[in-house]
């Protein structure tokens, strides 16, 4: 399942598109400690996060992450977001909790394998 798939799925309104939705979307990591985020998180992953600052922008390079979905209701700033556009990270935002934004993203990878 691609990023933009799974965003249209679960009508994850787009903060920032970044450079491409078409990723194959592998996974999710849910977390809100950027440190443990920077060790555990896999390339390819969508990371489930309450996080709005820059440094989460950071953390999706480094850890090539496909994007940032962020949970209950939370939205990044403008700065963030301009940030994210000029590093090519996906931004959306959820007004699911953490948990049930990740119970949707499990059903809708594991649906889809099937």
């Amino acid at each position: 399942m691609t990023l933009q798939e799974l965003a249209t799925a679960l009508e994850w309104d787009v903060q920032c598109v970044g450079a491409d939705l078409d990723v194959a979307v592998l996974g999710g990591y849910c977390g809100d400690l950027l440190s443990h985020a920077l060790a555990t998180a896999k390339p390819g992953e969508v990371w489930i996060t309450i996080q709005h600052h820059a440094n989460i922008v950071a953390v999706a390079q480094v850890t090539g992450l496909a994007g940032i979905a962020l949970a209950g209701g939370v939205r990044a700033t403008d700065a963030v977001v301009e940030r994210a556009r000029e590093a090519g990270v996906p931004i959306f935002s959820s007004a699911d909790s953490a948990f049930i934004l990740a119970a949707k993203i499990h059903h809708a990878l594991r649906s889809e394998a099937r």
